[in-house]
């Protein structure tokens, strides 16, 4: 593992789904909020059982919809809001139909606000996340710097408690079409806000392809949070730091 100084870190950034928080937890309360609202518009009595196994076969849709439609898009051009919203609309339209309604566009719509209030609700904060990110803010600018749709970081990190922790939030869906990890437009935009230089801000992440490659070919420092110990294959980016948990951060930037 490498050695720094602290004294030339100034901000780190941090990718939100599976940095933070739990992109299944996000999704499975979305799913489950989506699914109430649709069975109660098809007037079907709540069933866990049922949910669970209408739910997998709108997902299956949902994410060959997605696939089919973005799934050769470059990322210079990708709109990672539009691709969310496909995901969400298809899951929401897919599981009317086989709750046995011919789904409306108010129904759709209906639904997918139910999910997005769902991903806003979730319990989905890793262990002791807030309880880092608030020493770090003693030392550091924080910021987030994420590739979701606008509805999967925004409102989970005001109901999370983690709004007055950042300096700044940089979402691909907010920011428009191309402006996505690996992107160097994403880490300039990010590096604009914080008024901070690329080699003395540091960039955590779960993906070593958009998180520490992007982060190494725009400058910045990486660190890879590899929570389930995988082993990076050959050829693979390489993190200037590799953790298994968040906490570690404060062992290596701040002592």
């Amino acid at each position: 593992m490498k050695k720094m100084t602290v004294k030339n870190i100034k901000a780190i950034c941090f990718d939100f789904g599976n940095t933070l928080a739990s992109n299944d937890a996000l999704n499975l309360s979305g799913s489950i909020y989506a699914a109430r609202e649709i069975f109660a518009r098809c007037r079907i009595p709540w069933d866990a059982r049922k949910y669970s196994v209408l739910s997998q076969r709108a997902l299956k849709k949902a994410w060959q919809r997605q696939g089919r439609i973005f799934g050769d898009v470059p990322v210079r051009l990708l709109d990672s809001q539009k691709s969310g919203e496909v995901f969400v609309e298809t899951f929401c339209a897919e599981l009317l139909v086989l709750c046995g309604k011919k789904p409306s566009s108010a129904d759709v719509r209906e639904s997918a606000k139910a999910y997005y209030r769902g991903v806003a609700e979730a319990s989905s904060l890793y262990p002791k996340t807030r309880e880092v990110l608030g020493l770090l803010r003693s030392y550091f600018n924080l910021a987030i710097v994420s590739n979701n749709p606008v509805e999967y970081v925004t409102e989970p990190v005001r109901k999370l408690g983690l709004k007055g922790l950042f300096d700044a939030v940089i979402i691909s869906g907010e920011e428009g079409p191309g402006i996505n990890k690996p992107e160097k437009s994403i880490f300039s935009a990010a590096l604009k806000k914080l008024r901070t230089r690329p080699d003395n801000t540091v960039m955590v992440g779960d993906s070593l392809t958009d998180d520490v490659a992007g982060a190494r070919a725009a400058g910045l420092i990486s660190v890879w949070i590899n929570r389930t110990g995988e082993k990076a294959g050959k050829g693979a980016p390489r993190p200037d730091f590799e953790i298994k948990d968040i906490g570690e951060m404060l062992e290596l930037f701040v002592r």
